[in-house]
Order: structure tokens, then C-alpha cells, then sequence
């Protein structure tokens, strides 16, 4: 009997410390493909700023099953920052938060989302984004992209956006 209970106590433990962790998950594509640049007359420049023609998503589930249906108030914020591929240092890639999402557990909460809400510019170094309370699925996010020229010729450009979550 007394293994049985100290089984029990360490199968409730191990499950508790893995229940304190969120799983961040990215979903979506973001792109500029369908941007109409138009330079009706010699001289002319592109616009100066364009939007993605699509969002993406992000979502912070819980890893335990116990806290996907009751929730649990666990404090995050996320982190960005760019790793660029091919890019141009004139290029500028702003973020912003564009919704709150909506709850991960089934009986818990609403989640609590504050800051994000004005367009940040996404260097290569990490820089506070936003932050909240509770697991949230499917954060919109829209991407703005401006100082693209003629002068940089025909050229693709590419970068991979970093999310990091932290504990509050």
C-alpha cells in the first residue's frame, strides 16, 4: 500500500512540473507576393510601405492535458527578432498585434493579452513584443515592409522571424 501511494505522489509531481511549461506554436505564411508595386512615370519610387497579404498565427497551448480543460494562470511574454537570409539593410520589417486570440482550456479563463498593438520594428536582436496570461490560440500577427526601392534591383529577399516566450 505504501508503494502504491508513493507511486501515485510521484506520477501527480511529474506531471505537475511538466504542466508548467506553454508550447508556442507559429501558423500561417506571411508574404508580400500579391503587392502591387506601380511606378507609372520615370522617377517614380515604389510606395513607401506595404502589408502582408496575409497573417499569421500565434498560439500558447498548454502542455498538460489538466490545464488544456481547467486553465492555468501562468504569466508569459514574447520576444522577437529577425535571422536574416538574403536581406537588405535599407529593408524594414514592422510587426503588430492585430487580436487577442482566444482561450486554449476549455473551462478556464480568457486569456489576458496587453501590448503589441502599434506597428515595432523586428531587428536581429530580441526586443520585447507583448505579453499576457493564460494559453491563447491564434493570435493574429501583420507584417508591414517598407524602404524597398528600385535601386535594389530584381532581386527576392528573405528572413525567419523569431518568436521566444519567457515566463513573466
Amino acid at each position: 500500500m505504501k508503494r502504491t501511494i508513493l507511486l501515485v505522489a510521484f506520477i501527480f509531481t511529474a506531471n505537475y512540473i511538466l504542466g508548467q511549461d506553454l508550447r508556442i506554436e507559429v501558423s500561417g505564411d506571411a508574404n508580400f507576393e500579391n503587392a502591387q508595386y506601380v511606378v507609372t512615370e520615370a522617377g517614380e519610387d515604389f510606395p513607401s510601405s506595404i502589408t502582408s497579404s496575409s497573417s499569421i498565427y500565434l498560439s500558447l497551448n498548454y502542455r498538460s492535458i489538466w490545464d488544456g480543460i481547467f486553465g492555468r494562470d501562468i504569466p508569459w511574454q514574447i520576444f522577437i527578432h529577425k535571422s536574416d537570409l538574403e536581406w537588405n539593410n535599407n529593408l524594414d520589417l514592422q510587426i503588430l498585434r492585430d487580436g487577442n486570440g482566444s482561450r486554449a482550456s476549455i473551462l478556464g479563463p480568457n486569456p489576458v493579452v496587453t501590448s503589441g498593438t502599434n506597428y515595432q520594428t523586428i531587428t536581429n536582436n530580441p526586443s520585447f513584443f507583448f505579453r499576457g496570461r493564460y494559453g491563447v490560440l491564434n493570435i493574429p500577427l501583420n507584417l508591414k515592409l517598407s524602404g524597398a526601392s528600385l535601386t535594389m534591383g530584381a532581386r527576392q529577399f528573405e528572413t525567419r522571424v523569431v518568436f521566444t516566450v519567457y515566463d513573466d
